[in-house]
């Protein structure tokens, strides 16, 4: 968002572009480009600690609820 290329922002966090892969990097850049532009900072998120992918085979309570919305309000 701020102009810099996806090679740059690679490169400044110590990747090595070569090892990765143009196309990599570029493919990554694009993914995170449409999640952000789908969900905000919230599609950027890293789920993979705090979901299983497992859906709940019950209803949530209230308190679950409520605090569930607390820290989706809170990221």
């Amino acid at each position: 968002m701020a102009g810099k290329t996806p090679r740059q922002i690679f490169s400044e966090y110590g990747f090595d572009i070569e090892v990765l892969g143009m196309k990599r990097v570029e493919q990554a850049s694009s993914c995170w480009r449409k999640a952000y532009d789908q969900n905000g900072l919230i599609g950027l998120t890293d789920t993979r600690k705090t979901s299983s992918g497992r859906p709940l085979q019950r209803e949530l309570t209230m308190t679950e609820m409520v605090e569930r919305q607390a820290a989706r309000i809170e990221l």
